[in-house]
């Protein structure tokens, strides 16, 4: 009997193919891992002649175990592969047959031939990318001819009442948040709608008045992309409005309608019982669209086509993404990169979202499960070791393009905003904020968090933003500003890869890397209350270590470690010093 647990299949989340022609290779061990594991590769026509051999390291911990992963060349296109469990007493051949103890007795896994259609790969500038989600109605307003506000600005928010933000009073802020460091916005939905959140669409090729006009969209692409800012939209095509023209004609006209198969019909839900048609949820007034079908897709993707022209934009965060048909995806995939090769496609997925991930469908997702964690370890309900298990399932899942360009959110339009989350807790928030802006992806700023603006679930996380410097919280700004700023002057925060070093339950520390070929960032959080003390190691001794963040340095000892002290809730970030 074998001593080992592992798992592995010739696809995702364990196979990945890239755009520099190498196939990462990942592999779940469950329980006891052996002291090495390495892989053979051959091309099959070429007889078992290697033509690769390396070991996994290990990549992200999981509940099970750890997932080890490799990138290993594939010149020709075909692989086919075994893995050997190593220790002193004996080795062991995995295959697609299972386990033996000689090569041969383990059938390969076999990739018989890699298309370029199946790289997964993301544009340079959305990985590790700083994003700015703004609610468009409670942003900023400028005048621009549109009509009057029906609630005064900073009024209690609710779903029907505009404040007035429109595009104008977005350009007007682009200093401010170029200053603030961010590279990209997502603005909610522009879209002629009745309601303030716009999700809702009466009209797709036009812009609501109350938020501008294309003149106004193109100014505001062209003003952000001056300054190095990139724009994306809210794509809503699960669902339409019930004010949606052929919506309105399908509801007169029933099944003679000539938009009858857009929609799905529900005779059994009639009277009292709800609508007689599908919504997302149970909203009456946000009909569901019938995705799969081609009259659909061809109309949404001539709304596609035509805004990435007219602004131009770079890419779009997409609505309710995992209600949507898988082909509808795939559709929209295709002629974004056709449109904008650099563009974006973000699906808005609460939970674990590989299948939605890939040049099928998506180059990311919000990563609400990043915010779930963060929270969770920093009001102190989970430990560290639990933190990095239930972030590593992701880890192990995406794939390096994908996790790199996914958002890591502590709010958004649709949750309570993270200062009301933590109570107003300025050090656990810190401790998140550190977390957000070290950990493998791409941190998502809800508009007004940097400011501490506060708010719990939706409509109250949707008030309006606070102008005036006197009542902004300024230091938590300057938080903000010097967080992106250590990430545009450290690749290895942005796009470097991740390593654990520890995650001890009993000292509440977290402690991992992130490191590129000519970067190393040691990034230490104590996740608990009181003062811990620890050495930190992995230096030269007499070398020089500076924490980036306070900007303190010192010496490492002759055993190449440096001793930390760290209050609660306090983070260090270490590098040597330049």
């Amino acid at each position: 009997m074998h001593r080992w647990q592992a798992d592995h299949e010739p696809c995702a989340p364990f196979v990945y193919f890239y755009g520099d022609d190498s196939v990462e290779l990942r592999l779940q061990v469950m329980g006891h891992a052996p002291d090495s594991i390495a892989v053979v590769t051959w091309d099959k026509y070429r007889g078992e002649e290697p033509l690769f051999r390396g070991y996994l390291e290990p990549w992200a911990p999981t509940a099970e175990g750890w997932v080890f992963r490799i990138r290993v060349p594939v010149g020709t296109r075909r692989l086919s592969y075994r893995f050997c469990f190593q220790d002193k007493m004996q080795d062991r051949w995995l295959g697609s047959s299972g386990w033996s103890t000689t090569a041969s007795g383990a059938r390969p896994f076999e990739l018989p031939y890699l298309f370029d259609e199946e790289k997964h790969s993301a544009p340079p500038w959305a990985q590790g990318a700083v994003i700015y989600q703004i609610f468009v109605d409670r942003f900023a307003r400028e005048p621009d001819g549109g009509p009057e506000p029906t609630q005064p600005w900073g009024a209690v928010p609710n779903a029907r009442d505009f404040q007035g933000g429109n595009l104008a009073g977005i350009m007007a802020h682009l200093d401010y948040l170029q200053r603030l460091g961010v590279d990209a916005l997502c603005l909610t939905p522009i879209f002629l709608s009745p309601s303030n959140h716009r999700y809702d669409i009466t009209d797709y090729y036009r812009i609501d008045p109350r938020a501008g006009d294309e003149a106004a969209l193109q100014r505001l692409a062209d003003e952000a992309h001056r300054r190095g800012i990139h724009l994306l939209l809210d794509g809503v095509f699960n669902h339409v409005g019930s004010e949606f023209a052929p919506f309105q004609d399908f509801l007169s006209k029933g099944e003679a309608s000539s938009y009858a198969n857009w929609f799905y019909p529900l005779s059994s839900q009639k009277g009292d019982q709800g609508p007689a048609y599908a919504t997302f949820g149970f909203v009456s007034q946000m009909p569901k669209l019938a995705t799969e079908r081609p009259a659909v897709q061809r109309y949404f993707a001539e709304v596609v086509s035509h805004w990435m022209q007219v602004g131009p934009i770079d890419g779009w965060r997409l609505d309710v993404a995992d209600e949507v048909a898988p082909s509808f995806w795939q559709a929209i995939r295709a002629l974004t990169t056709a449109l904008r090769p650099e563009s974006v496609l973000i699906g808005e997925v609460w939970n674990d979202a590989l299948r939605w991930l890939g040049p099928h469908a998506f180059h990311g997702v919000m990563n609400y499960l990043f915010r779930d964690a963060t929270l969770a370890l920093t009001k102190g309900e989970i430990g560290p070791e639990r933190y990095v298990r239930y972030l590593g399932q992701v880890m192990g899942r995406y794939s390096v393009p994908a996790l790199t360009t996914s958002w890591n959110l502590l709010g958004s339009h649709d949750t309570m905003r993270i200062a009301t989350a933590l109570e107003e807790d300025r050090e656990r928030f810190e401790l998140a904020l550190a977390l957000q802006m070290t950990w493998p992806g791409s941190p998502m700023i809800y508009y007004g968090d940097e400011i501490g603006l506060t708010g719990g679930a939706e409509p109250a996380c949707r008030q309006a933003m606070i102008w005036e410097e006197k009542r902004q919280d300024r230091q938590r700004l300057a938080l903000y500003q010097k967080w992106t700023h250590l990430r545009q002057a450290y690749p290895a925060l942005r796009i470097g890869q991740w390593r654990l070093v520890a995650a001890d339950p009993v000292y509440e520390l977290l402690h991992f890397e992130r490191f590129t070929t000519d970067q190393r960032i040691q990034v230490v959080l104590h996740t608990g209350n009181g003062t811990i003390e620890t050495p930190i190691g992995g230096f030269t001794p007499g070398q020089r270590v500076v924490d980036l963040f306070s900007g303190h340095s010192a010496t490492a000892n002759v055993a190449g470690q440096l001793q930390l002290q760290l209050r609660g809730y306090q983070f260090a970030l270490l590098s040597l010093e330049r």
